[in-house]
């Protein structure tokens, strides 16, 4: 079923990670390019000042905050006079009873719903009252399947055809900080911190590797970045590795997290929102990944390396792919990844200045090129 478009006037309901919020905005930057007079508004209860900062280049998108408690009536009220498609793209939690309420009340004031469910809705299980509702689908990457929504928003094969085979573009209004003491190519970033442990090293992985690349390579400088509740991780790695920093807290804006790492030789991290900033940004990376989850590898960016080790990887089993390091819980076919694979790979990012580096990006298993 197509919903008829009126006015390109988007309502988009959004859970306030920053890769789905990056993604949405790339989304949005396709319609934008098919009807430069769309307009969007991103509500969430989450980080909205950090999405607002991350779509600020747009005068077409607005975000708002959804308030807590009864503060929340009248908001949903007024938007309940503000004649919208609802196109929900939140994919990583579970939407509350209350926004499902105003997904139904708001299809009842005779506007279009569509999206893809949620966490329930997507284990079989829950009530998601959209007009139109899309599957995830485990092994296509997320932009993709949001565009598959075109069609439903009014516009022609031909125009989504042309939309389909068009590469990631997001504008971002990066910046500074205005007392950075590092030049630009002097260090990298390394952001080591997921929302879930499984996706990352251990602390005493990422000291074991980072000490490894600095002893290697005197000449950089490297800058971990994380959020306030990461700073004592961050400082214990930073006190164990020679000539690294933190660049830590909650009032560091991200339009200056995005500055540095696009400053950066080049970029180091987890399937987390700070790898996707990167990404946008196309910057060079080395991306420690997993098996878990294919929507989210972000291959879009062809200076991105992607590294995993499926050796004992048990993820397409059933099997849970697990494995306990030095006290940590992470995916088994993440923790394999070896310090001597993540230098190689390091050594390459280095071989050239250039962000684009033949051979370089792409996805890369050590257990593959081992066996070789």
């Amino acid at each position: 079923m197509i919903f008829p478009m009126k006015s390109h006037s988007i309502l988009a309901p959004m859970f306030g990670p920053i890769g789905d919020s990056l993604m949405a905005i790339a989304f949005f930057d396709d319609i934008l390019r098919l009807d430069p007079h769309a307009s969007f508004c991103m509500i969430t209860r989450h980080n909205a000042s950090i999405i607002a900062d991350l779509a600020h280049a747009y005068q077409q998108i607005e975000v708002r905050q959804i308030p807590s408690g009864f503060a929340s009536i009248p908001f949903f009220l007024k938007l309940l006079r503000e004649p919208r498609t609802l196109v929900a793209l939140g994919v990583a939690e579970r939407y509350s009873l209350h926004l499902k309420m105003f997904f139904f009340i708001f299809g009842l004031c005779g506007n279009s719903t569509m999206g893809f469910g949620d966490l329930s809705s997507n284990e079989g299980k829950g009530w998601l009252p959209l007009g139109f509702v899309l599957p995830l689908v485990s092994d296509i990457p997320i932009l993709q399947q949001y565009r598959a929504l075109l069609l439903h928003l009014g516009f022609s094969a031909a125009e989504a055809a042309r939309i389909d085979s068009r590469p990631l573009h997001v504008l971002l209004r990066k910046s500074m900080p205005k007392s950075f003491p590092f030049k630009k190519g002097e260090y990298i970033v390394v952001h080591p911190f997921a929302s879930s442990f499984l996706r990352t090293f251990s602390t005493r992985r990422w000291k074991s590797l980072l000490t490894a690349i600095v002893r290697e390579h005197p000449g950089l400088s490297i800058i971990i970045t994380g959020a306030e509740k990461d700073r004592t991780l961050a400082e214990d790695i930073v006190r164990a590795v020679p000539n690294a920093f933190a660049y830590v807290g909650s009032s560091i804006p991200m339009l200056e997290v995005a500055g540095i790492i696009d400053n950066a030789a080049f970029y180091i991290g987890v399937d987390t929102g700070i790898t996707h900033l990167a990404c946008v940004l196309g910057q060079k990376s080395i991306i420690i990944s997993n098996n878990a989850d294919w929507r989210w590898r972000p291959l879009y960016n062809p200076n991105a390396r992607v590294v995993v080790n499926s050796r004992r990887c048990t993820c397409y089993s059933g099997e849970p792919c697990i494995v306990e390091d030095d006290g940590h819980l992470c995916y088994r076919c993440l923790c394999d990844i070896t310090d001597e694979a993540m230098l190689a790979s390091v050594r390459f990012a280095l071989s050239s200045q250039s962000r684009s580096i033949p051979n370089f990006g792409g996805w890369a298993d050590e257990n593959e090129t081992t066996s070789r």
